[in-house]
Protein backbone atom coordinates (compact mmCIF):
# COMPACT_ATOMS: atom_id res chain seq x y z
CA UNK A 1 0.00 0.00 0.00
CA UNK A 2 2.78 2.42 0.91
CA UNK A 3 4.70 1.40 -2.18
CA UNK A 4 1.74 2.43 -4.34
CA UNK A 5 1.70 5.92 -2.84
CA UNK A 6 5.44 6.32 -3.29
CA UNK A 7 5.25 5.19 -6.93
CA UNK A 8 2.27 7.48 -7.52
CA UNK A 9 3.96 10.52 -5.97
CA UNK A 10 7.30 9.97 -7.74
CA UNK A 11 5.55 9.30 -11.04
CA UNK A 12 3.34 12.38 -10.74
CA UNK A 13 6.34 14.54 -9.85
CA UNK A 14 8.21 13.17 -12.87
CA UNK A 15 5.26 13.93 -15.14
CA UNK A 16 4.91 17.46 -13.75
CA UNK A 17 8.64 18.15 -14.12
CA UNK A 18 8.40 17.00 -17.73
CA UNK A 19 5.37 19.22 -18.32
CA UNK A 20 7.05 22.29 -16.83
CA UNK A 21 10.22 21.61 -18.82
CA UNK A 22 8.33 21.32 -22.09
CA UNK A 23 5.99 24.28 -21.60
CA UNK A 24 8.26 26.77 -19.89
CA UNK A 25 11.62 26.11 -21.50
CA UNK A 26 10.84 24.71 -24.92
CA UNK A 27 7.53 26.35 -25.84
CA UNK A 28 7.94 29.67 -24.06
CA UNK A 29 11.66 30.39 -24.19
CA UNK A 30 12.98 28.54 -27.24
CA UNK A 31 10.01 28.75 -29.59
CA UNK A 32 8.52 32.01 -28.17
CA UNK A 33 4.98 30.64 -27.95
CA UNK A 34 3.00 32.67 -25.41
CA UNK A 35 0.53 31.03 -23.05
CA UNK A 36 -3.14 31.64 -23.76
CA UNK A 37 -4.95 33.85 -21.26
CA UNK A 38 -8.49 32.77 -22.13
CA UNK A 39 -10.74 31.64 -19.29
CA UNK A 40 -14.26 30.25 -19.42
CA UNK A 41 -15.99 33.65 -19.30
CA UNK A 42 -13.49 35.77 -21.24
CA UNK A 43 -14.99 38.62 -23.24
CA UNK A 44 -13.03 37.85 -26.41
CA UNK A 45 -14.18 34.22 -26.43
CA UNK A 46 -16.97 33.10 -28.74
CA UNK A 47 -20.23 32.13 -27.07
CA UNK A 48 -20.36 28.69 -28.69
CA UNK A 49 -17.07 27.65 -27.03
CA UNK A 50 -18.30 28.87 -23.65
CA UNK A 51 -21.56 26.95 -24.07
CA UNK A 52 -19.75 23.73 -25.01
CA UNK A 53 -17.40 24.06 -22.05
CA UNK A 54 -20.31 24.62 -19.65
CA UNK A 55 -22.04 21.59 -21.22
CA UNK A 56 -18.94 19.46 -20.62
CA UNK A 57 -18.85 20.58 -16.99
CA UNK A 58 -22.56 19.75 -16.62
CA UNK A 59 -21.90 16.31 -18.10
CA UNK A 60 -19.15 15.72 -15.54
CA UNK A 61 -21.49 16.66 -12.69
CA UNK A 62 -24.17 14.35 -14.10
CA UNK A 63 -21.69 11.46 -14.28
CA UNK A 64 -20.68 12.05 -10.65
CA UNK A 65 -24.34 12.09 -9.57
CA UNK A 66 -24.99 8.81 -11.42
CA UNK A 67 -21.89 7.23 -9.87
CA UNK A 68 -22.94 8.36 -6.38
CA UNK A 69 -26.45 7.01 -6.94
CA UNK A 70 -24.97 3.68 -8.07
CA UNK A 71 -22.82 3.52 -4.92
CA UNK A 72 -25.86 4.22 -2.72
CA UNK A 73 -27.93 1.51 -4.43
CA UNK A 74 -25.28 -1.19 -4.01
CA UNK A 75 -24.99 -1.02 -0.22
CA UNK A 76 -23.97 -4.66 0.17
CA UNK A 77 -20.69 -4.22 -1.71
CA UNK A 78 -18.12 -1.73 -0.45
CA UNK A 79 -17.25 0.24 -3.57
CA UNK A 80 -15.73 3.26 -1.83
CA UNK A 81 -12.10 2.53 -2.89
CA UNK A 82 -13.25 1.96 -6.44
CA UNK A 83 -15.36 5.14 -6.34
CA UNK A 84 -12.46 7.26 -5.09
CA UNK A 85 -10.18 5.97 -7.85
CA UNK A 86 -12.86 6.30 -10.50
CA UNK A 87 -13.75 9.84 -9.45
CA UNK A 88 -10.08 10.88 -9.50
CA UNK A 89 -9.53 9.34 -12.92
CA UNK A 90 -12.80 10.84 -14.23
CA UNK A 91 -11.85 14.33 -13.06
CA UNK A 92 -8.37 13.99 -14.56
CA UNK A 93 -9.76 12.76 -17.87
CA UNK A 94 -12.31 15.60 -17.81
CA UNK A 95 -9.41 18.02 -17.46
CA UNK A 96 -7.73 16.32 -20.43
CA UNK A 97 -10.90 16.65 -22.53
CA UNK A 98 -11.21 20.29 -21.51
CA UNK A 99 -7.58 20.98 -22.45
CA UNK A 100 -8.08 19.22 -25.78
CA UNK A 101 -11.18 21.31 -26.44
CA UNK A 102 -9.33 24.52 -25.61
CA UNK A 103 -6.46 23.43 -27.88
CA UNK A 104 -8.98 22.89 -30.68
CA UNK A 105 -10.44 26.35 -30.00
CA UNK A 106 -7.01 28.01 -30.10
CA UNK A 107 -6.08 26.08 -33.24
CA UNK A 108 -9.33 27.07 -34.94
CA UNK A 109 -9.12 30.76 -33.98
CA UNK A 110 -5.35 31.52 -33.90
CA UNK A 111 -3.37 28.95 -35.90
CA UNK A 112 -0.44 31.23 -36.54
CA UNK A 113 0.31 31.95 -32.86
CA UNK A 114 0.60 28.22 -31.98
CA UNK A 115 -0.78 28.79 -28.47
CA UNK A 116 -2.58 25.47 -28.66
CA UNK A 117 0.72 23.67 -28.01
CA UNK A 118 0.39 24.49 -24.30
CA UNK A 119 -3.10 22.99 -24.13
CA UNK A 120 -2.00 19.84 -25.98
CA UNK A 121 0.85 19.42 -23.49
CA UNK A 122 -1.61 19.89 -20.61
CA UNK A 123 -3.94 17.25 -22.08
CA UNK A 124 -1.04 14.81 -22.45
CA UNK A 125 -0.05 15.49 -18.84
CA UNK A 126 -3.57 14.83 -17.56
CA UNK A 127 -3.82 11.59 -19.56
CA UNK A 128 -0.42 10.48 -18.23
CA UNK A 129 -1.47 11.16 -14.64
CA UNK A 130 -4.78 9.32 -15.11
CA UNK A 131 -2.92 6.35 -16.60
CA UNK A 132 -0.45 6.39 -13.72
CA UNK A 133 -3.29 6.43 -11.17
CA UNK A 134 -5.06 3.54 -12.89
CA UNK A 135 -1.94 1.42 -13.28
CA UNK A 136 -0.88 2.07 -9.69
CA UNK A 137 -4.30 0.96 -8.49
CA UNK A 138 -4.26 -2.17 -10.66
CA UNK A 139 -0.71 -3.24 -9.81
CA UNK A 140 -0.40 -2.41 -6.12
CA UNK A 141 -3.89 -2.62 -4.64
Amino acid sequence: MHTAFIVLIIGALGILVGFITVTEYIFKRKWNIPRSKISIFSVERKLVYTAIEIGLFGLLILIFIIMTFFILITETVDLSPFFSLLSSVMFTLFSAVLSTFRAFEEWKENKSQRRYYHDIAAAATFISIATLMGLTHIIYL
